[in-house]
């Protein structure tokens, strides 16, 4: 049995639709001892860079995560993956794209998906990987800020800053759209994904594109194939912030067919045949059940105080509580309700960004409390009076 404070401490993670992102907020600013949100500025986040020992920090608690849990059926690919973070999670890998046309800022990557997910799949996550190349330094290295004269003569030329410490553009975005025909035949496009990443230094990138998936999965046409579009745009204005843009490029143009740096994507599927005991069963109406454990997703990414400094992951199942609890019968005769609420609960490996004096650090921890493992209906003794 949890004693009281542990049992009113983990009901924190109960929310309604109405509270939940305010309740989630508060919990982590504790966590992090913060009495508000932290605030960046478009140059803080322009200079983000995640330091090899915290993504390999970040990759051993999600992996301690899922040992101590008893998860281990996450199956690697070739680089950093999200899969730690799903329970009973299917990694589909070898969904290989081929350019379809590419210029200096998109490429547009298609994707054979004929007999790659089952029917009545649950989609948890897809990634779209692309490996970066690695830049021209000898060219990197002369793009700095420049300023024009200001003597106002006709012959005015670019020079560089005379500021002692020129500021070097570092970063360029990164945007991934999905192409869907409609049924009269248009086709719209939406922005999936939207990154920013370094110029120099190379690599596997990954991009959040399950909406994409879902999205050609509930398509009322079966197309075989799913279409992504990748754009690089620079982040400030001017010929020299477009050059450092041109300068990002990956893997796919003329690559061979058994290169192991193709764009590749993954996508990771629920299984279903090893639903947990308490865990709600889809086929019974809500009305109507017992207290049990239900699917809920959070997105950081779609929440606008979240999706600037939460780095990874980028969304993760948190469940919740749903269902009645029968009444029990107290000794004075009336009858105490009863809730379900959440007997156990998990932390959730997160890796965020802090302020640092003038500047920014990548940092990772676990935030307690974050997954739902259990439900239970109340204890009279916790709200008896």
């Amino acid at each position: 049995m949890f004693p009281i404070k542990t049992f009113l401490l983990i009901i924190s993670i109960q929310f309604s639709t109405a509270t939940q992102h305010d309740d989630l907020q508060d919990g982590i600013l504790t966590h992090l001892g913060l009495g508000k949100l932290p605030t960046f500025t478009q140059m803080d986040l322009s200079q983000v860079v995640v330091p090899d020992h915290i993504r390999a920090r970040y990759e051993q608690l999600v992996a301690a995560r899922e040992s101590r849990l008893g998860r281990n059926r996450r199956i690697r690919s070739a680089g950093p993956s999200l899969a730690g973070l799903f329970r009973n999670v299917h990694q589909k890998t070898g969904i290989e794209g081929d350019v379809i046309y590419s210029d200096t800022f998109r490429e547009q990557l298609k994707f054979d998906m004929e007999g790659k997910i089952p029917d009545k799949t649950t989609i948890t996550m897809a990634e779209l990987r692309l490996f970066k190349k690695l830049p021209n330094h000898s060219r990197l290295g002369a793009y700095t800020v420049k300023h024009r004269a200001t003597s106002g003569s006709r012959n005015d030329v670019e020079r560089p800053s005379v500021r002692r410490s020129p500021q070097v553009i570092r970063h360029a975005r990164v945007s991934i759209h999905h192409s869907l025909p409609l049924p009269n035949g248009d086709v719209i496009t939406e922005l999936v994904d939207s990154r920013l990443i370094m110029v120099n230094g190379s690599g596997w990138q990954s991009f959040d594109i399950t909406s994409a998936i879902r999205k050609w999965q509930r398509h009322p046409v079966k197309f075989m194939t799913i279409t992504l579009e990748l754009k690089v745009q620079s982040t400030r204005p001017g010929r020299v912030a477009s050059e450092v843009a041109r300068m990002i490029r990956f893997t796919g143009q003329k690559v061979a067919l058994d290169s192991p740096r193709r764009p590749e994507l993954v996508v990771f599927t629920e299984e279903e045949e090893k639903t947990r005991t308490n865990d709600c069963s889809a086929s019974r109406h809500r009305r109507h059940r017992k207290c049990c454990r239900e699917k809920r997703f959070i997105s950081f990414r779609e929440m606008e105080w979240a999706k600037d400094w939460i780095i990874e992951p980028s969304g993760y199942d948190a469940y919740q509580c749903a269902g009645g609890c029968s009444s029990s019968r107290r000794k004075n005769s009336k009858r105490s309700p009863r809730s379900c609420t959440v007997a156990e609960s998990s932390s959730l490996p997160v890796m965020y960004l802090v302020k640092d004096g003038d500047g920014t650090k990548v940092e990772v921890s676990e935030f307690p409390n974050m997954v739902v493992e259990k439900c239970a209906c109340s204890l009279d003794s916790v709200f008896g009076v």
